[in-house]
């Protein structure tokens, strides 16, 4: 087992059987960590709540939960199970709004014929076209950045709530803004290649409210 264990007990005797039982529960998560990682287990009793809590440091970030029941048994297994769901959603959010940030290099190469050589891809503060590309650098590369810039931002995010815990909330909003972003920058910039009068100075209002709301 690559997780190293730090378990302490409050008005509890950390038996043999409790160790076992935290190291193959929580063991079981290990692949969701890097090598060496350190989990911090606390065991504890006050009349008939037998509470587990669990810490782990991660890069940028602290993993905890904790879990009461009346069978120190039951609190581990608990424990596990929240912790994993909270792992998978992270894991499964992170993976498709990045696919969402790729979405318009899809559409771009299906519409491939469909547009010209040379396409606007930056816009001046009067809605004036000032920055052209080469198609290819126009489908692939923006939404490249923009991936870059949403691990970026995550990645921050996590770090700046490292000792508080993760914010649901800003790490939500955190995980749209690009998507959001490539989505309606790509839109724009595939629209006014095909002709369509759908410049900028439509699509930003768009933008900024939608980040307000994700």
């Amino acid at each position: 087992m690559n997780m190293k264990f730090i378990i302490i007990g409050k008005n509890i005797e950390v038996t043999p059987g409790l160790k076992a039982a935290v190291e193959d529960k929580i063991g079981k998560l290990e692949k969701y960590f890097t090598k060496e990682t350190e989990v911090h287990v606390t065991l504890s009793v006050e009349k008939d709540r037998q509470k587990i809590e669990v810490t782990i440091p991660v890069k940028g970030s602290i993993i905890r939960s904790e879990q009461v029941s009346n069978d120190m048994y039951v609190s581990i297994d608990l424990v596990q199970e929240i912790i994993e769901r909270q792992l998978k959603k992270y894991k499964n959010k992170l993976i498709i709004s990045s696919l969402v940030i790729f979405l318009p290099t899809i559409i771009g190469l299906i519409m491939w014929d469909k547009l010209p050589d040379t396409m606007v891809t930056h816009w001046g503060m009067d809605g004036t076209a000032d920055g052209f590309s080469p198609k290819i650098i126009a489908i692939t590369i923006a939404p490249l950045l923009l991936l870059l810039g949403h691990l970026f931002c995550v990645w921050i995010t996590l770090k700046t709530n490292k000792d508080n815990g993760q914010s649901e909330k800003v790490l939500n909003m955190m995980m749209w803004i690009m998507p959001v972003i490539s989505l309606i920058t790509s839109y724009t910039t595939y629209s006014v290649a095909m002709g369509n009068e759908f410049g900028p100075e439509r699509t930003t209002p768009i933008v900024i409210g939608l980040m307000f709301i994700v």
